[in-house]
């Protein structure tokens, strides 16, 4: 994450950084695992797919956008079981005063879509982008490799016309960085908290990253309980709660 975080800042984006983030996070669930597992279960992960798969599209999303709560949610569940999101398809926007505008005047608002689905082949791609670049990772979660992750820019689209028809041709650069696997940097971070909390100090960091990230699920949820209806992200303000009350 912090190489690729040096990549988003790197200024190849954008003035303004990207805007977009597109991404999918999806596996086929089995019949064990519709009539078993807790993430199918009303009574025990009502939030289904967007809870468990979602998260990391929502988490992923903040990341590129600096960790700013966005303004708004629209989420539609194509297929629901017992009341839980079995398949879902998301929309998260950020305020508009933090927009560029485009060669045309327009403003580039930023805004995440993605797909969360229990009904699909494994898929955990994420394209980021700005009017001036692309990035894209084909294992935003889990690294499909236990030596190294990879991911690819694109900086220049060309399209040529001739009597053949249409061909484009791009400036692409392949980053790899060495191992990491999720699963130990998750506890390794718990450990750091743990350790900075029992040393007195304080501890806020990763605590409002998972609020906010838990506000959105439940704009998100709210809203494709509506059929995808426009919701507001945090409407009682609980972040700036959570910020005054910080030591």
């Amino acid at each position: 994450l912090a190489a690729i975080c040096q990549d988003l800042s790197s200024g190849k984006f954008g003035p303004a950084g990207p805007t977009s983030v597109i991404s999918n996070f999806s596996f086929l669930g089995d019949e064990e695992f519709f009539k078993s597992n807790i993430r199918a279960n009303p009574s025990l992960d009502a939030l289904g797919c967007l809870g468990d798969l979602g998260w990391y599209n929502t988490r992923f999303a903040l990341f590129c956008f600096g960790w700013e709560l966005p303004a708004t949610a629209s989420g539609i569940i194509h297929v629901e079981r017992d009341g839980v999101p079995m398949d879902m398809s998301c929309t998260l926007t950020w305020p508009a005063d933090k927009t560029e505008k485009s060669a045309g005047g327009l403003p580039l608002v930023r805004s995440t879509t993605f797909r969360c689905s229990f009904l699909h082949i494994s898929q955990q791609y994420a394209i980021v982008a700005g009017p001036d670049a692309t990035m894209r990772l084909d294992d935003f979660v889990i690294a499909k490799s236990n030596k190294e992750t990879f991911w690819q820019d694109t900086t220049k689209v060309e399209w040529q016309n001739d009597d053949d028809g249409t061909a484009i041709t791009t400036t692409d650069k392949t980053y790899t960085v060495g191992s990491c696997r999720q699963e130990s940097q998750l506890w390794h971070n718990f450990r750091n908290c743990v350790n900075a909390t029992k040393g007195g100090a304080a501890v806020n960091f990763w605590p409002g990253v998972a609020l906010a990230t838990q506000l959105c699920m439940d704009a998100l949820l709210a809203s494709g309980r509506e059929g995808g209806a426009t919701k507001q992200v945090d409407p009682e303000n609980l972040m700036e709660s959570f910020v005054q009350s910080w030591p």
